[in-house]
């Protein structure tokens, strides 16, 4: 799925920079003419990062299954 996601990314500037794929232009060499690099992945990886910690956060059936600890609440 990464490398599917890469391949997006690079089409994505391709087609902002209206570069063909037949003028045989390196991903390299596209990326220098956009006076960018490849976040895409980084960004994805971040919002995963943040959603984890967002599910952390709440007693919820997504904490008990990925800590495996169960809350209980003890009412007085």
């Amino acid at each position: 799925m990464e490398s599917r996601l890469q391949a997006a990314e690079m089409w994505f500037i391709r087609r902002m920079l209206k570069v063909s794929w037949s003028q045989m232009i390196s991903n390299a060499e596209v990326l220098q003419r956009a006076d960018t690099y490849r976040d895409l992945m980084k960004s994805v990886i971040a919002r995963q990062i943040r959603f984890v910690g967002h599910v952390l956060r709440k007693e919820s059936s997504e904490n008990l299954v990925l800590t495996g600890i169960e809350h209980v609440v003890v009412n007085d």
